[in-house]
């Protein structure tokens, strides 16, 4: 559907043929990683609203808020890239996420409720080409790797989410 899915499903391919010849290939499928230090420039709608946040201004909400997404903290895909390395599972993509859904307006109001400010977020005309809903089926994870994740959406924020001066 757009070209940053096509490009991951052609590593995929390019990875079968390797696992073919006997390489060991585990692919892990990483849903919206969020951690401390990432740049706002990125894709990723975490630190864009911290940036938002932090300058005492709202978050910006592409479409209606309802898009559904898998957050998952970085510390929990480290554990899983090191099991899925440890493992004995010799070829696999694996999807590394919560499992749980969260709206991006649900993300808002918990983000705008830790920076302690009185803001509503704003919304804009949808982004063309923007998903509806990403939900990972995390099931392989927890049989081929031992991995599921430990950190919520919001004790992650917590761990990355700057002191905001009122």
């Amino acid at each position: 559907m757009n070209p940053y899915g096509q490009s991951k499903l052609e590593a995929e391919q390019f990875a079968e043929k390797y696992s073919k010849l006997g390489v060991k290939v585990i692919g892990l499928r990483y849903f919206n990683v969020f951690g401390i230090g990432q740049n706002p420039n990125y894709a990723g709608v975490i630190p864009k609203f911290i940036e938002q946040l932090i300058h005492h201004k709202p978050p910006i909400i592409y479409g209606d808020g309802n898009q559904l997404r898998n957050f998952t903290f970085v510390d929990d895909v480290v554990e899983a890239n090191v099991l899925a390395f440890e493992s004995k599972t010799e070829h696999a993509f694996i999807n590394i996420a919560t499992g749980v859904m969260t709206s991006v307006r649900q993300l808002a109001e918990i983000m705008i409720n830790l920076s302690g400010l009185s803001i509503k977020p704003i919304y804009e005309k949808p982004r063309e080409g923007d998903i509806e809903k990403s939900q990972a089926d995390i099931s392989l994870a927890k049989s081929l790797i031992n991995w599921e994740p430990k950190t919520t959406l919001e004790e992650g924020l917590k761990k990355i989410f700057p002191k905001i001066e009122k």
